[in-house]
């Protein structure tokens, strides 16, 4: 190998060199070698000696030879042992319990003692371990039951807040339920971190509406709020973002545990948000049924957010012309079936006046909210320092020969405004928690479920409850009231007609006369086609009483209309 200098001389330029010089330099390049091997070679041995000690202690720790001596053993001595979420990998990590003091977890963590509650202990997020005592079990009458990762999860859910034991068992109760159960564990891991960093942010689970966060659809979406313990202030976060920020957090605790330089900048700090961000205030739907009929929608809509009812906004949904020119009663537009406007030029104006009782935690509100198939957003004008803010905001839409699939919109659809704004930082709040930890601060506030509303069937929550299909309900109930309205005055008006034929002496009325004071738009209109009668020319009295319609023989073959020598159809009073 070391002949000729070949392996060690090779990348060394001996050109000019004497062979004793050559001879000196290849004994000092062998001599390197040999030492960096005898190096090697000891690194080498301490790693095998390392992980024989590491293995020995390891086997010591289980107090097992075997695996059929730890089953053994598990019938009698106490124990933990591991929850997976693969039920086959349950119960191969078996920690026993001998006499004595043990002491658990990191060296670096503050010692602090808890008495166990059940038969579970959770250590961080995801492990999750059963303790069983043989003996007590044994004395015991009372049947446990069996521990398996969802009993525990269920558990978890239950000191956290959520009662599932009444939900259904739909496919999407399913996915909800699935979503909580692996968020949960990351939301104490991230108030844990939060804690330990001093970082003064509490993270919540919240079950969030679509509508709430602009999207459509029914499912009630799993969201996390943040939760800033010094200034009060509070963001809401998709999952997908909070799951991106966890991985930050955990990047910064490392590098704390490792004492690198851990903290960041503002901008950087996953547990941070700009505080001049726009939030989400709460929403309203704002139903357009009304207009499918041409009729006028002006209502008081409840505020909501994902606690309940926060306030009231004014809104007016009016059908007007292409002028926009606002239809009324005498104009005629109602129409009974949405059908009907296939094909034609619908136009409407959206006004939102103002909103009211608003939290006066928000300033520089606003409203937006997006029509049909518009990419575009409609902005109201922005109001600063009031709880009450008025908008007196005015759009109006036309669209032409509109479409099955418009009519469809208008008559199931809704327009959800959004209450926009910017949160106020409460100075008095800072002043009264300066000097304060965030374990001084959590003190009393472990809950990582955000009280909200009834947002799904089977999730019993605190707060206000606000029917999701309330604004639907109104809407329909204001339709019909227009529709009753509009039928009552239909009938009120042939009633007058015939009583003002009778008084007459009048046995027939032409069916155009009853036809045009059936049809009319508004009592007015009907009122003045009833003081034409008497300019009607007399009718013929050749037809008898009971020859066109026969009602109280209740004749079975009735003869069709005759018409009078002008062509008009005539009509029996009975």
């Amino acid at each position: 190998m070391m002949a000729g200098g070949g392996a060690v001389m090779a990348g060394v330029n001996t050109k000019g060199m004497s062979a004793e010089d050559k001879k000196k330099i290849e004994e000092e390049l062998k001599e390197q070698y040999e030492a960096q091997m005898a190096e090697n070679n000891r690194e080498l041995e301490e790693m095998k000696k390392t992980y024989e000690e590491k293995l020995k202690a390891a086997e010591t720790s289980t107090g097992s030879v075997s695996m059929a001596q730890r089953d053994k053993d598990r019938q009698t001595k106490v124990h933990i042992y591991n929850i997976n979420m693969d039920p086959q990998l349950t119960g191969h990590v078996v920690n026993f319990i001998e006499p004595g003091k043990h002491d658990v977890g990191n060296q670096k963590g503050t010692p602090s003692d808890f008495i166990m509650q059940g038969p579970g202990l959770v250590f961080g997020t995801t492990q999750i371990w059963a303790y069983q005592n043989p003996a007590e079990a044994a004395k015991s009458n009372q049947k446990f039951p069996s521990i398996t990762y969802e009993y525990c999860q269920q558990e978890i859910a239950a000191k956290a807040g959520i009662d599932m034991s009444n939900a259904d068992n739909s496919a999407d109760m399913a996915l909800l339920q699935q979503d909580l159960m692996d968020t949960m564990p990351a939301v104490e891991e991230a108030n844990a971190i939060s804690e330990e960093l001093d970082k003064k942010v509490k993270f919540e689970i919240m079950l969030v509406s679509p509508q709430m966060l602009g999207k459509e659809g029914l499912n009630t979406e799993v969201c996390v709020k943040m939760r800033n313990l010094e200034n009060g202030a509070e963001f809401v976060w998709p999952k997908e973002k909070f799951l991106d920020r966890l991985y930050q957090m955990k990047e910064m605790y490392h590098n704390y545990e490792d004492e690198d330089d851990w903290d960041v900048d503002d901008a950087s700090d996953p547990f941070k948000e700009d505080l001049n961000s726009e939030v989400t205030i709460g929403t309203v739907n704002v139903y357009l049924q009304p207009i499918a009929h041409m009729v006028d929608l002006k209502e008081q809509l409840d505020i909501t957010d994902y606690r309940g009812k926060l306030g009231l906004m004014n809104v007016e949904v009016i059908p007007c012309d292409k002028t926009g020119k606002e239809f009324k009663e005498e104009d005629d537009a109602f129409v009974d079936n949405p059908d009907q406007l296939m094909g034609k030029d619908v136009s409407f104006k959206i006004k939102i006046l103002n909103c009211r009782g608003l939290p006066n935690k928000f300033t520089d509100i606003y409203c937006k909210y997006r029509l049909y198939l518009d990419e575009k957003e409609n902005k109201t004008g922005v109001a600063s320092d009031t709880t009450n803010p008025d908008f007196n905001d005015e759009k109006t839409f036309h669209y032409k020969k509109v479409t099955k699939q418009f009519c469809d919109y208008l008559r199931d659809g809704c327009v959800t405004v959004h209450v926009m704004g910017k949160q106020r930082i409460r100075k008095s709040a800072m002043v009264n928690r300066q000097g304060m930890t965030t374990r001084d601060l959590l003190k009393g506030d472990k809950t990582v479920f955000s009280k909200t509303g009834h947002l799904m069937n089977g999730f019993q929550m605190d707060g206000r409850v606000v029917d999701p299909q309330k604004q639907s309900i109104i809407v329909e109930l204001l339709l019909l009231k227009k529709q009753e309205a509009k039928y009552r005055q239909h009938v009120d008006s042939v009633k007058k007609l015939l009583d003002e034929a009778e008084s007459q002496g009048r046995r027939r009325v032409s069916l155009e006369v009853v036809r045009g004071v059936l049809m009319a738009p508004s009592q007015e209109m009907a009122d003045e086609i009833i003081s034409r009668l008497p300019e009607e020319d007399n009718i013929d009295d050749d037809f008898a009483i009971g020859r066109v319609v026969d009602i109280n023989r209740n004749t079975k073959k009735k003869k069709p209309a005759k018409t009078n020598e002008s062509g008009s159809s005539v009509c029996s009073l009975l």
